[in-house]
C-alpha cells in the first residue's frame, strides 16, 4: 500500500491526515479536499478554501502521488508553482497552498518492492583440453627408404623471359602553321565559287551574283 501523510494547522491546532491509494472515497481513485462535506473526503474549514478545491490521487504508472486542481478561479500552489490544468507531482516535504491555508506533505511511503541486486560472479573461461603426450619408442626403427641417402636431382634451366619493351610515347603532331601571305577571296552565295577581291563591286566572276554578302575564304588557284 502507498501512503501519503498531510500536515497543516487549523484553528490553532496541528492536524494530520493519511491518504492511501486503496482508501475508499466519494470519487473512486482520488481523495478530494475542500469545505463541502458532501463532495469532499478531507474537510477543511478555512474560509479561503473552496468548497471543492483539489484532489490527490496515486499514479501507479509513475509510482507517485499527484495533485489536480478542481477550482479554476482559485488555483492551488505546489512548491510555489501554480497548478492550473496539469497535475503536480508531490514529494516528501512539498508545500501545498489552498487559498491561504498551507499544507505540508509530511511523509510518503511507497509499496514498491526494492530491486534485489544479485551479485555478479564472472564465469571463468573454459580451460583448453589436455592432450596426452606421445610416448617415445624405446628403440627407434629405421625406415628402409629414409635410411638411404638422398641424391639431389639436377634442376633443368628455365628459359629466360624476353624483356618487355615499354612502348615509346608518340609525340603529338602539331598543326602546320599556314603561310603568312595566302590569298583570300569571296565565296559566291549562289554558285559557291571563289572570286578574288577585285570582283567585290563587279560581282561573281562565274555567275555575276553580287558579292556584297559573300564570305571571305581562302582562295586556292587550281594547278
Amino acid at each position: 500500500m502507498n501512503e501519503l501523510t498531510l500536515e497543516w494547522v487549523e484553528a490553532g491546532q496541528v492536524r494530520t491526515q493519511m491518504i492511501t491509494d486503496q482508501q475508499p472515497s466519494k470519487s473512486p481513485g482520488t481523495i478530494r479536499i475542500g469545505r463541502d462535506p458532501v463532495r469532499c473526503d478531507l474537510i477543511v474549514q478555512h474560509p479561503t478554501v473552496s468548497g471543492l478545491h483539489v484532489e490527490i490521487f496515486f499514479d501507479s504508472y509513475h509510482n507517485g502521488f499527484y495533485l489536480r486542481n478542481l477550482r479554476d478561479s482559485n488555483p492551488p500552489f505546489v512548491d510555489r508553482q501554480r497548478v492550473t490544468y496539469s497535475a503536480a507531482v508531490l514529494h516528501q516535504g512539498s508545500i501545498i497552498v489552498l487559498g491561504q491555508l498551507e499544507m505540508k506533505v509530511k511523509s510518503i511511503v511507497s509499496a514498491l518492492a526494492p530491486t534485489v541486486v544479485t551479485p555478479f560472479h564472472p564465469v571463468p573461461p573454459p580451460q583448453p583440453a589436455a592432450f596426452p603426450q606421445p610416448i617415445p619408442p624405446s628403440q627407434p626403427v629405421a625406415h628402409p627408404i629414409a635410411s638411404q641417402p638422398s641424391v639431389p636431382q639436377p634442376i633443368a634451366p628455365q628459359p629466360l623471359a624476353p624483356y618487355a619493351v615499354a612502348p615509346q610515347p608518340v609525340a603529338p603532331r602539331l598543326p602546320v602553321p599556314p603561310p603568312v601571305d595566302l590569298p583570300y577571296g569571296l565565296q559566291c552565295p549562289k554558285c559557291h565559287r571563289v572570286s578574288s577581291y577585285e570582283y567585290l563591286e563587279r560581282g561573281c566572276a562565274w555567275c555575276g551574283t553580287s558579292l556584297a554578302s559573300a564570305q571571305s575564304v581562302l582562295f586556292v588557284t587550281e594547278r
